[in-house]
């Protein structure tokens, strides 16, 4: 059982691995003159964003009624086409800024100086001000409160604007950029972690599905224009999530698979 100063000696070791997170990212996007030299996050590459996840429904519980009701597919695609066209505008409306692309918790290293030391960042481009921040913020493997997640997001936005840097008109405006290039990740996520699952057969990112999609259905219940895609996940995949990775679960272990 770990002890109370056992568990804050954790906590505040992984809130100074966050600060020092969240000062790389506002020093990567104030120190590159022309980000505009990289690869671009371009439309057709954000219409990929559910991949997986819509081209073959590879959420458990959506494909298993795909196959009995063709009006479900319909309105799958109808809920998710309308989502992806408008998080594509307003990725594409952001600032262009050095991006890493997979800016998470398990790709920065504790190093024994200019902490941290950063990895898996070959698929580096020029992208939207708030995508680095918010796969750091809103990491799909470890949760912060929505208010510490604010408050930090306010911070760097301060800190952004101190160094000349695209902080929008406002704190409202940068939390939208925030939240919404967040949508558009954690939907492209979510296909990923499944595809490592049917594709791959890859079990162990099925138990960070639930968490991910927590991150959409909170976003898409704060913001009018995502409010059909709220509905589609509160009526068809919530509730059904738990009981579709127990399902795998019972499985592997009939089998003798490993966790």
């Amino acid at each position: 059982m770990m002890l109370p100063n056992e568990a804050m000696t954790i906590q505040n070791g992984l809130e100074r691995s966050m600060k020092s997170g969240i000062i790389m990212v506002r020093r990567s996007h104030a120190g590159r003159k022309n980000p505009h030299s990289l690869m671009p996050n371009t439309d057709a590459r954000l219409a990929l964003i559910h991949d997986w996840l819509s081209r073959e429904l590879h959420l458990p519980q959506v494909r298993i009624e795909v196959a009995s009701s063709d009006a479900s597919f319909r309105r799958y695609f109808r809920v998710f086409g309308a989502a992806d066209e408008f998080l594509i505008i307003e990725a594409l409306a952001q600032p262009r800024v050095f991006v890493h692309s997979d800016y998470h918790a398990r790709n920065l290293m504790v190093v024994g100086e200019r902490n941290p030391g950063i990895i898996d960042f070959q698929d580096a481009l020029c992208g939207p001000v708030g995508y680095d921040l918010v796969s750091l913020l809103k990491d799909c493997y470890i949760a912060w409160p929505r208010a510490r997640v604010e408050s930090w997001v306010r911070a760097f936005r301060a800190r952004l604007l101190e160094g000349g840097g695209p902080a929008g008109a406002s704190d409202a405006e940068f939390l939208r950029w925030f939240d919404l290039i967040g949508a558009q990740r954690h939907i492209k996520v979510l296909g990923i972690f499944c595809r490592l699952w049917y594709r791959d057969g890859k079990a162990g990112y099925l138990a960070d599905l639930p968490r991910t999609l927590d991150y959409l259905r909170e976003v898409s219940g704060r913001y009018a224009e995502l409010g059909a895609l709220a509905r589609f996940l509160e009526e068809r995949v919530s509730g059904e999530l738990a009981r579709a990775n127990a399902r795998v679960a019972a499985e592997r272990a009939r089998a003798g698979a490993g966790p």
